[in-house]
């Protein structure tokens, strides 16, 4: 288990700072890109931002090859990925991609857990369990169960690149007993966040340097 994430996750302080400022942080995401997939990427931001401050640069490092990685961060010395989903989506948590939808069959048929895995659950206007750390031991301890072609799903459509968790591993992931899960209240504060005003203070900011 990586210590930081334990530590965060089971002290009352850290974890209150954390709980209480994902959802407006997560608001000012969805002004920034309203109907946007490219949320995910600014959440995910958001969260390794978080480490940074709480945690340190030295112990937040982002992987070399943006494009070729299985994790989206090194945090305290061990492989982090991190998963943000809406609770009413119906999309389903893509934990691999591949270079072209030929190669699916391939991929799942190879695959194997690399990395822990935090994973953060929106419900707005609801408190509910939100928040997932899945220890890599917990992975392939269900990877083993299930099998190659019972953990990950294959996708239908024209553009199945990603590949997704099947609904039995996310169930089995989610309820083991080593998963640790804590709740969030998801209130909107409503964020007055405008992005043209944050560009022309920075250019003000600029001009006055």
């Amino acid at each position: 288990m990586n210590q930081c994430i334990v530590d965060l996750l089971n002290e009352p302080e850290k974890l209150s700072h954390f709980t209480l400022g994902l959802p407006e942080a997560f608001e000012v995401v969805e002004k920034q890109l309203p109907s946007n997939s490219a949320q995910g990427l600014l959440r995910e931001q958001v969260i390794i931002g978080y480490f940074r401050f709480m945690f340190g640069g030295d112990e937040v490092i982002l992987p070399s090859k943006t494009n070729e990685r299985n994790f989206d961060v090194t945090l305290c010395g061990e492989d982090l990925a991190i998963k943000t989903v809406t609770g009413n989506s119906r999309t389903a948590i893509k934990v691999h991609w591949t270079s072209d939808n030929q190669r699916v069959e391939e991929e799942i048929a190879t695959y194997y857990p690399k990395s822990d895995f935090l994973w953060i659950t929106i419900h707005w206007n609801k408190t509910a369990d939100s928040i997932f750390y899945i220890p890599l031991s917990v992975q392939i301890e269900t990877h083993n169960t299930l099998g190659d072609s019972g953990y990950l799903a294959r996708l239908t459509g024209t553009n199945n690149r990603g590949i997704p968790l099947s609904k039995e591993a996310f169930s089995m992931l989610k309820e083991h007993p080593d998963t640790l899960r804590r709740k969030v209240t998801w209130v909107r504060q409503g964020v007055d966040f405008d992005p043209h005003e944050e560009w022309e203070t920075y250019w003000k900011r600029r001009h006055s340097d």
